[in-house]
């Protein structure tokens, strides 16, 4: 489970995870299996360690009822929980199962012991720190540039996952930083021209290379939206 641990932090950087490395992760680490709608942690409490998504999905949110936003959504492979504690500050958002959940948890305790005492673990951790930082930069870049159906198009090229994307209309446009109504009639239009189509919580991307074009370049019609 070591060795998976380094990749899911970076598969740059995950050579520089040494044997010794392998052990105490392995040795430290903590299983855990949550239902959908579960808490891993609230907003404004610890995080209580750093998280390794196995299975299933988590959503990172803000806000309650009405103004509930989804800031990010966790995929298998994936770590989080973990800047908060480095930072020493509470966790700024809350996870929460999206569906059934597989995770593995490295405590606190043990991962700042660990950062400290292995110049290995640290580089490592250090080059995923940095990977994530450059991805939220694009994903940023992607929300204030083009126009709105092409940052939809990248939105689901990015969300996909066997060219299905699992999630709710609501969620896409939280994640998308548009209104839902907006977002709604771009992903009609995408269904009308057979790139897409719309099912409950479940977007199936019928022509990928065609999105591709979209997000990239968008279309000529584009231009007067």
């Amino acid at each position: 489970m070591g060795e998976w641990i380094g990749h899911c932090l970076s598969e740059r950087a995950a050579h520089l995870l040494t044997p010794e490395d392998v052990r105490l992760l392995d040795e430290h680490l903590v299983p855990s299996s949550l239902y959908t709608g579960q808490p891993v942690f609230q907003r404004g409490c610890s995080t209580r360690g750093a998280w390794f998504l196995r299975s299933g999905r988590v959503e990172l949110t803000e806000g309650t009822g009405a103004r509930r936003r989804v800031l990010a959504l966790v995929r298998p492979g994936e770590v989080f929980g973990d800047i908060p504690l480095m930072l020493a500050i509470p966790a700024p958002y809350r996870a929460r199962a999206a569906t059934p959940v597989s995770l593995w948890m490295l405590p606190e305790r043990i991962l700042l012991w660990l950062l400290a005492e292995r110049t290995s673990l640290a580089r490592l951790w250090l080059s995923s720190l940095a990977e994530r930082v450059l991805h939220v930069h694009g994903h940023l870049t992607d929300l204030r540039t083009g126009t709105l159906r092409q940052r939809v198009a990248r939105l689901l090229l990015r969300e996909s996952h066997g060219d299905v994307v699992g999630v709710s209309q609501a969620t896409l446009a939280s994640l998308g930083g548009c209104p839902r109504s907006s977002m709604n009639r771009v992903l009609r239009s995408l269904a009308a021209e057979a790139v897409i189509s719309l099912g409950y919580r479940r977007i199936t991307l019928l022509d990928p290379a065609r999105l591709a074009a979209i997000a990239e370049r968008g279309t000529p019609e584009d231009s007067t939206r």
